[in-house]
C-alpha cells in the first residue's frame, strides 16, 4: 500500500470517527446502531478485539497500558482521539466509546479496510442493516448482548473503515 493511500485512509478513518462523535452529540437527527436494534437478531461480538478494545477506560488508563499515542486530537468540548498504529480511540466525556481499526489490522473474522464489500456477509452473515450518513453507505451488525456494534463504511463497493462503538455513544 503506497504511503498516499495509507494517508487517505487515516484522513477518512479520522473523518469517521469526527463525524461519529459529532453525530452523538450534535443536533442533526441521523440515524445510529441504536435504530436498528430491534430490526436485527443480533450476533456475537465478543471476539472483536477484546485485548485492545479498552472500554470505559479514561486517557491516563490507555497511556499507561499502551503508552503515549502517535498521535492526540482534541475534539469538541472535552472529547479527544488516541492514534496507535492498530487503533485509534475516540474518548467522549474521558471513557473510551468508539475504536477504529487502523489500516492493516483485520477483525476477529479476517476483514480488513480495503477488501471488497462483499466479503463482509461472508464472515459475519446476513443479520446486518444499512444505513447512510453524510453519503457514507455503512454496512452494520449488533451485539445486544454487549451493547456494541461493528461498522463497515464502504466507498465504490470496497471497505474503508472499520468501526466498533458501544451503545452509550448513541444515548
Amino acid at each position: 500500500m503506497s504511503r498516499q493511500q495509507q494517508r487517505y485512509r487515516l484522513f477518512l478513518a479520522l473523518l469517521v470517527g469526527m463525524t461519529l462523535m459529532l453525530a452523538a452529540c450534535g443536533k442533526e437527527k441521523s440515524t445510529t446502531p441504536l435504530d436498528y436494534k430491534d430490526k436485527v437478531e443480533g450476533i456475537d461480538l465478543s471476539q472483536e478485539n477484546p485485548q485492545w478494545a479498552e472500554w470505559g477506560k479514561s486517557e491516563a488508563e490507555i497511556k499507561k497500558d499502551r503508552g503515549e499515542p502517535n498521535r492526540r486530537m482534541k475534539q469538541a468540548g472535552d472529547n479527544v482521539v488516541l492514534e496507535y498504529a492498530d487503533y485509534q480511540y475516540s474518548l467522549i466525556r474521558d471513557s473510551v466509546e468508539v475504536y477504529v481499526l487502523m489500516p492493516g489490522q483485520e477483525t476477529a473474522k479476517g476483514i480488513k479496510a480495503g477488501g471488497p464489500a462483499s466479503e463482509i456477509a461472508n464472515a459475519y452473515g446476513k443479520d446486518f442493516y444499512k444505513r447512510t450518513q453524510n453519503n457514507m453507505d455503512i454496512i452494520g451488525y449488533i451485539d445486544k448482548k454487549l451493547e456494541r456494534a461493528l461498522e463497515f463504511v464502504i466507498q465504490n463497493g470496497q471497505i474503508s473503515t472499520i468501526i466498533v462503538s458501544r451503545f452509550s455513544l448513541f444515548k
